[in-house]
């Protein structure tokens, strides 16, 4: 997550975002860039949640959607196997572990990114395989015209 000053001057626009399972990372194009971006706004959130309505509106999100969460830090373990994952307490700290655990009170989707792009994007995946069954049913009940030769 991005907020503050990298949102307001669009900073994040001229950036290339990526995630691994666990990690975050952030590159820019040069060094004028990189000085407008603020590592202190930029988060790599775990996000936690036991109540099924605010799961299905984490999964709801997408890149870009500008968000509001309610929830607080946490700490959680698998006795299993002995995983554990902390969180960060500082927005100064960096790398490994500099990630915030937060166990999801409330979540919402203030504003979709890209709404329009997201509809049409949509009605293609039915428009698309309507349009080849329709396609295969003409090829199939057209009647083939022999060219005559003169």
């Amino acid at each position: 997550m991005i907020w503050g000053a990298n949102v307001g001057s669009a900073v994040y626009q001229d950036m290339d975002f990526a995630n691994t399972t666990w990690t975050c990372w952030a590159s820019w194009p040069n060094g004028a860039v990189r000085r407008r971006f603020s590592e202190d706004e930029l988060s790599n959130n775990h996000l936690l949640a036991d109540r099924p309505h605010v799961q299905q509106a984490i999964l709801r999100a997408r890149p870009g959607d500008q968000v509001r969460l309610r929830g607080y830090l946490a700490e959680y373990r698998n006795p299993a196997n002995g995983f554990f994952r902390g969180t960060s307490t500082s927005r100064r700290d960096r790398g490994n572990g500099a990630c915030e655990t937060v166990y999801v009170e409330h979540f919402e989707v203030v504003r979709e990114a890209n709404s329009g792009w997201r509809r049409l994007f949509a009605i293609s995946r039915w428009l698309a395989p309507l349009s080849l069954i329709g396609f295969v049913t003409l090829l199939l009940i057209t009647p083939v015209r022999r060219s005559v030769l003169r």
